[in-house]
């Protein structure tokens, strides 16, 4: 996971910057081309095709930021090389962003030496300082962040404009680098900045704070840091709480299970696996259930007035319910998951609980991936209902454990356990002395 909150409205701030730069400039090209490749970059911009506007601002770079570029046209010539390192960005060409954000900062500030007044045009690089801060962007997207917080720091420093930037942004983003350079305490600081500022950030800014959460979620995954994950959490748990169907639209319900997943480790003897259940528990609590997700489209599709706007809810509705029906449904992972959390801690009953009742609710329950391009269904009830029979065991439900046993032995003849079965059920009927019933499952 590598969250970072994108410039916001950056086709808006092309827009806008460039017709500053068109008027500001508009004298000094006079008739030459380069104003209509402004405007051609300006929609191709517009029209989300980055590759079209970098070719043609880098054409212009190339043809007239070689000869003096500032004394030509001054400070705003700087906007050009701002708005090819947003189109760079969007391509994800991050080192050579960082390079055309850095020339516009350095290059083209607003300072026009006195002596040079007469002799430079007037004009101004609207995006001076917010280069620094895409520039700290840059970097970041180029995994250099160190680089990246030293950007940031010292575009807060120079106090920047109200208005002129999101706090939410830069925050979320320093604490994503701290995070990833494994400095907990320091993201930490700055992730709570916006958690306590939540009901004042936009939607926008919500998605990739979550994302950013995750981050910070993983190092404590790796660095076994139990209390603190749990206090973050409990503090900020409303906020972590996204409407269930945006959770499942956006992927937070498969992070989330992601990472409690990692939280429970493979390794059942190691200690630090063993303390992080409570933390995979807490991971889980945060996943809305599919059933969640219906009951919340249901309510939308309630509100909306329109016989389209109510088949396209409904036609989600279905997409999901046929999850549940097909045994394919992402909770199916998610109470697989829970049952062995269960396991780990000894709460074989309530491990039981979920098998058996995912026997009922799931009885086609299969996992489908991709492999070679080709769709590869794994059937996953023959493997829950061996559970259900193993946990019954496991805390002296013989009924119970013989009902999944004897079910198991009838619909997955041959499956690969089997033998366990087999031997789990003849071993309790052989004490109980009913050696016919060991005979017949034998053979």
């Amino acid at each position: 996971m590598r969250a970072q909150i994108p410039s916001r409205s950056s086709k808006p701030l092309a827009l806008i910057a460039l017709l500053i730069l068109l008027s500001t400039l508009g004298s000094s090209f006079g008739q030459n081309p380069v104003e209509d490749n402004y405007r051609k970059a300006v929609q191709r911009m517009e029209e989300s095709k980055w590759a079209d506007a970098e070719v043609i601002l880098k054409a212009v770079v190339k043809d007239y930021g070689n000869n003096d570029p500032f004394g030509n046209y001054g400070p705003a010539f700087g906007l050009i090389h701002y708005h090819l390192g947003l189109c760079q960005m969007k391509l994800e060409k991050y080192i050579e962003a960082g390079e055309q954000f850095e020339i516009s900062f350095k290059k083209f500030h607003n300072n026009i030496p006195p002596a040079d007044i007469d002799r430079i045009p007037a004009t101004r690089n609207h995006y001076n300082l917010l280069s620094l801060y895409q520039w700290g962007r840059a970097e970041q997207g180029a995994e250099e962040y160190v680089g990246a917080i030293k950007l940031f720091n010292e575009f807060l420093a120079s106090k920047p404009e109200k208005g002129s930037y999101s706090p939410a942004e830069i925050y979320t983003n320093l604490g994503v680098c701290h995070a990833l350079l494994g400095k907990i305490p320091e993201a930490t600081e700055y992730l709570q900045k916006v958690y306590d500022a939540y009901a004042k950030i936009n939607l926008r800014e919500r998605y990739y704070l979550q994302r950013a959460f995750f981050d910070l979620a993983s190092q404590w995954i790796e660095k076994a840091k139990l209390v603190e994950a749990i206090s973050f959490m409990d503090k900020n748990d409303a906020s972590l709480r996204f409407p269930a169907a945006d959770s499942f639209k956006y992927g937070f319900n498969g992070s989330l299970l992601r990472l409690a997943q990692e939280a429970v480790g493979e390794d059942e003897e190691e200690e630090d696996d063993m303390k992080l259940n409570a933390l995979a528990l807490r991971f889980f609590s945060l996943t809305p259930r599919t059933e969640d997700v219906i009951s919340e489209l249901l309510n939308r599709k309630a509100f909306y007035q329109t016989d389209g706007a109510k088949a396209k809810v409904q036609a989600e509705i279905d997409k999901l319910q046929a999850t549940i029906d097909q045994g394919t449904t992402v909770d199916i992972a998610g109470l697989r998951l829970l049952a062995k959390i269960y396991e780990n801690n000894g709460s074989f009953r309530a491990a039981y609980a979920i098998y058996d009742d995912m026997t009922r609710r799931y009885p086609a329950a299969q996992s489908i991936n991709t492999v070679d391009g080709e769709k590869v269904e794994t059937p996953l009830a023959p493997e829950i209902r061996y559970h259900a029979t193993r946990c019954a065991f496991s805390f002296g439900d013989l009924h119970s454990a013989q009902h999944h046993g004897m079910v198991f032995l009838k619909d997955y003849p041959g499956h690969e356990l089997e033998p366990e079965v087999q031997s789990m059920l003849m071993a309790q009927l052989f004490r109980r002395g009913d050696y016919l019933r060991c005979i017949e499952i034998a053979l």
